[in-house]
């Protein structure tokens, strides 16, 4: 404390001050010198935060729960976020213990949308529900909770809990909800394992065929979804989700003519959602009838203007019919709404290129180059992102290129920009990625023997 008394000048010292009374557990005299900090400077997430946690720790929960939210806005990091979460959920579960509800479920829910994968955010959420008879909310919570949980000793806790109220997990009647739940946090062959069982006991329920079918696409099965999705056609031909993923799985398993029949049904069923228009168009470009692509790619833009993914094929089909102007259009929109997907860059960089327009050029390719730092490439020379819980079988997770194209063009727009020297280095790269090269090693051997700009090899 000595320390900090020293330093009465600094712009930070009440704020500081305030720290040490709290860690010292004097929170009256923190809530005072916090207080006079934020007087001073208003923004500081760390100051709302320390005084939220002196407020909590004097049962002021008002106050500390209003402090902390206001932390929450100011942009706290990763760590501060984590703590914020415990004492939101902390709070909301002392406003349960006095009957304040509608307090507790709405902290809850704040600490749940900072971190759904908390069991323990949804034990207490589920709680609340149970406290104030709404049952179903409750079970939703506290299955959430054990799904996140795989301790079996808190499994058949939370059974029992459910059991009190007549909700038996394994009552076929609840398997199809249980496998759903799975489904929702990414644990798709858990959720195949109960949805099998579901559609074992209820055959004709065309939802659990349904997201049967949703679970064997999300986990790469596709052949076991499109039986599964037709099962579900079968038993409801006017449910557009049944329609939309059995597209979506044909697509992926190259059956481009059956996927366009789906996509037509669900444009059908549904003529306003951008999606069915976006696959549709998505798979007319990979039988390669980009007029088509080009169709129902600008009916999905219409519709929606603000998806990254529609400009971003629609510019792909424009500069794989040489539309470069076009493609360089919707590929710079595609850019605005999502700044991290490598093909944008690249695609955006080689159609400035091929419009010699070497400014934007270089920007877009410097972007794409960035970005690609975070990407390895596999056997098959695919690059894969390398953060977790990408899925690969996503368009936007694999780039579909020569693996050096991108620094090979890069080293084509520096040459032109009068950076020789940098120029070689990206040719050089090039060839270390890949050595078979041949457009990297002919630009490489013109700049140390001709420097022949004007013919130097773009790869499109």
């Amino acid at each position: 404390m000595k320390a900090i008394e020293l330093n009465k000048n600094e712009y930070n010292y009440f704020e500081w001050l305030g720290i040490s009374y709290c860690k010292n557990k004097q929170y009256k005299e923190a809530i005072e010198n916090l207080l006079k900090s934020i007087e001073s400077k208003s923004d500081n997430f760390s100051t709302w935060f320390w005084l939220g946690a002196s407020y909590y720790e004097s049962f002021q929960y008002k106050q500390a729960s209003e402090s902390l939210l206001k932390s929450l806005e100011l942009n706290p990091s990763k760590e501060a976020k984590d703590d914020i979460e415990y004492l939101l959920r902390e709070i909301g579960n002392s406003y349960f213990q006095i009957g304040e509800y509608k307090n507790s479920i709405n902290l809850c829910s704040k600490a749940i949308e900072l971190n759904n994968n908390n069991y323990l955010n949804w034990q207490l959420l589920g709680s609340i529900f149970f406290e104030t008879k709404q049952f179903q909310n409750g079970v939703k919570a506290f299955l959430r909770a054990m799904i996140l949980n795989e301790n079996e000793e808190y499994k058949k806790f939370i059974e029992q809990i459910l059991k009190n109220i007549g909700f038996d997990i394994n009552n076929p009647e609840n398997l199809s909800g249980l496998g759903y739940y799975y489904f929702e946090i990414g644990k798709y062959e858990e959720a195949i394992k109960y949805l099998l069982k579901a559609v074992e006991s209820n055959p004709n329920d065309s939802k659990s065929w349904q997201w049967l079918g949703i679970s064997y696409n999300k986990n790469g099965e596709f052949e076991k979804s499109i039986e599964a999705l037709i099962k579900a056609n079968e038993l409801n031909s006017e449910d557009v989700g049944n329609w939309y993923w059995l597209g979506i799985s044909y697509n992926k398993s190259k059956q481009y003519e059956k996927a366009i029949e789906s996509f037509n049904k669900t444009i059908e069923l549904e003529p306003k959602n951008d999606n069915h228009y976006y696959w549709l168009g998505n798979t007319y470009y990979k039988i390669c009838d980009y007029e088509e692509a080009i169709k129902y790619l600008s009916k999905a833009i219409e519709i929606n203007q603000n998806s990254s993914i529609n400009y971003k094929w629609l510019g792909m089909a424009y500069y794989t019919i040489e539309k470069y102007k076009e493609a360089s259009e919707n590929l710079l929109k595609s850019s605005l709404l999502l700044d991290s997907d490598f093909e944008t860059w690249r695609f955006l960089g080689n159609s400035y290129l091929l419009l010699k327009d070497y400014y934007n050029a270089f920007h877009s390719f410097e972007k794409g180059i960035d970005f690609n730092k975070g990407i390895e490439i596999n056997s098959n020379n695919d690059y894969i992102l390398k953060e977790s819980g990408i899925d690969i079988n996503d368009s936007s997770a694999i780039v579909v290129i020569n693996d050096s194209s991108i620094l090979n063009n890069y080293g084509v727009v520096l040459a032109n920009l009068n950076r020789i020297e940098e120029a070689k280095k990206y040719f050089e790269k090039a060839l270390e990625i890949n050595p078979n090269n041949e457009k990297a090693k002919d630009n490489l051997n013109n700049l140390n023997s001709y420097l022949d700009i004007e013919n130097l090899h773009i790869q499109k």
